[in-house]
């Protein structure tokens, strides 16, 4: 799933396409550890490991530490490389919509947790680029 050169059309799709992954990757992120040892749906990639980000809460639930998953191990380095730092900002209006996020040179980036209830906005999302490498977050249960 490319994101670059999208229209609005294309956005709409790509978005409804985020909060899908990003549902996904609650269901696997937010469950204790022993009841996800399986992994994520291959679909969201290979988990990638876990770094510190901003502060989030979600459903009664808080914490600064996110999993990550990316479809290759260049899109992981990526990943843990640039999701403190995205985790940081307030999105704006830019090339994936009102949700767009700074990313890594060559990433298109989103932010879904808003559209889940999660605060800060940024507390979930999605990268991807051209050549079809993606990267997500979301929150790691303590």
């Amino acid at each position: 799933m490319a994101l670059v050169h999208i229209g609005r059309r294309s956005a709409r799709t790509v978005l409804s396409s985020l909060a899908i992954a990003l549902a996904l990757t609650l269901a696997t992120s937010l469950l204790p550890a022993a009841s996800s040892a399986a992994g994520p749906p291959g679909s969201l990639g290979k988990p990638c490991g876990s770094v510190s980000g901003a502060p989030w809460t979600y459903r009664g639930k808080s914490g600064n530490h996110y999993n990550t998953f990316g479809s290759s191990a260049p899109a992981c380095a990526a990943a843990l490389k640039s999701v403190p730092r995205l985790t940081r900002q307030k999105p704006h209006a830019g090339v994936v919509g009102p949700s767009t996020l700074t990313g890594q040179s060559g990433f298109n980036c989103a932010a879904t947790g808003l559209a889940a209830g999660m605060r800060p906005a940024a507390a979930a999302g999605f990268c991807g680029n051209k050549a079809g490498a993606h990267f997500l977050w979301a929150p790691k249960a303590n």
